[in-house]
Parts: C-alpha cells; sequence; structure tokens
C-alpha cells in the first residue's frame, strides 16, 4: 500500500457526491430514501459524521486502497473532479423539488407507463 503523504484532495464543499449516493451500489445504502445521504447536513452541505464517516467517503483511503496501482494521485484527482463537476445538484429544502427531480430516475413500468 502506498504510503507517501498525499496533497489534500481539493473538495469545494459542494454536496453533490453526498446528494447522489443512490448512483452506486456501494453508497447506496447510506441514503434516507431520497438519493440523499443521511449523514447530510443540507443546509451547511457538510457531513455530520465527517470524523468518523465510512470508509467509501474517504477519497485518499480509496486511492491508497484500491486505485494507487491504476493511477497516480493527481489523474484520480482529475478523474474525481471530472465525476464532481457531472453530478446534478440535488440539495433543496424544497422537498417537492427533490420528488421531482428523483422522478426522472425512476424506472419506467412497461405496462401502465407510469414511473
Amino acid at each position: 500500500m502506498l504510503t507517501e503523504k498525499l496533497k489534500p484532495f481539493p473538495c469545494n464543499g459542494c454536496g453533490k457526491c453526498c446528494a447522489n449516493v443512490h448512483l452506486s451500489e456501494i453508497t447506496l445504502p447510506l441514503s434516507r430514501g431520497d438519493g440523499i445521504c443521511r449523514h447530510l447536513d443540507t443546509v451547511t452541505k457538510r457531513c455530520q459524521i465527517y470524523d468518523n464517516r465510512p470508509d467509501i467517503c474517504q477519497v485518499e483511503l480509496q486511492y491508497r486502497e484500491n486505485y494507487a496501482e491504476q493511477f497516480s494521485w493527481d489523474e484520480f484527482i482529475a478523474i474525481n473532479l471530472e465525476i464532481c463537476e457531472s453530478l446534478p445538484d440535488r440539495i433543496t429544502t424544497n422537498s417537492q423539488d427533490l420528488i421531482s427531480g428523483m422522478s426522472d430516475q425512476l424506472p419506467i413500468d412497461e405496462e401502465t407507463n407510469a414511473r
């Protein structure tokens, strides 16, 4: 395992990764039921358990354990920042907006043609 000190991941604190946990089977169990992580404070866009967050939420740890042999740290950062940019901003205080935003991602029932 890589032991050199890595420069910090340049997270801008937008909360998009935490608001889209429904997009991965690995992070789906963190969902509060609407695809947003149950540990995300949607007002501050900060993790409420940051110091004790799950391993999957620790970028540097994931890099060291799963990707260090495939990518340099700078390449890994670039890949993750590209993914960050592509994620929808789903944090809203209006739950109706969230519900309508989620409906686009629900499967369509072929018999009724409804979501």
